[in-house]
């Protein structure tokens, strides 16, 4: 089950994963726009932050894109659907990022990005 778009903060991250499913609904109508900037969302697998929350409560995130000609693209998204997932923060010990990897196991990427220490 999806996490509910009420319980967002300013400041969260999240990840838009999967196309809102509303938009599969008959008679629903989306901008070509909003479609593409949801493709690209979903492609480009990064986190995002949500930047406000409005007057009806509801969250709001921001990106660009750089369009064909070099130029940036700006877009704001209001995220009140099941498009998303919470992104989990980082750890760090020591300066080290920490990975969970399968249920147990924990490592220590070392700074280089190369390998890990399993512990």
């Amino acid at each position: 089950m999806a996490e509910d778009w009420r319980n967002l903060r300013v400041g969260d991250r999240i990840r838009i994963v999967r196309m809102p499913s509303e938009f599969d609904k008959p008679g629903y109508c989306v901008p070509p726009m909003t479609r593409r900037l949801y493709k690209k969302l979903i492609a480009r697998r990064r986190p995002v932050r949500v930047y406000e929350i409005d007057e009806y409560g509801r969250p709001w995130i921001g990106c660009q894109f750089r369009d064909r000609n070099g130029n940036w693209e700006y877009h704001a998204l209001c995220v009140d659907d099941d498009s998303w997932v919470r992104v989990k923060k980082r750890t760090y010990l020591n300066g080290k990022l920490q990975a969970v990897i399968g249920a147990t196991k924990l490592a220590i990427i070392d700074d280089s990005g190369t390998g890990a220490i399993a512990l």
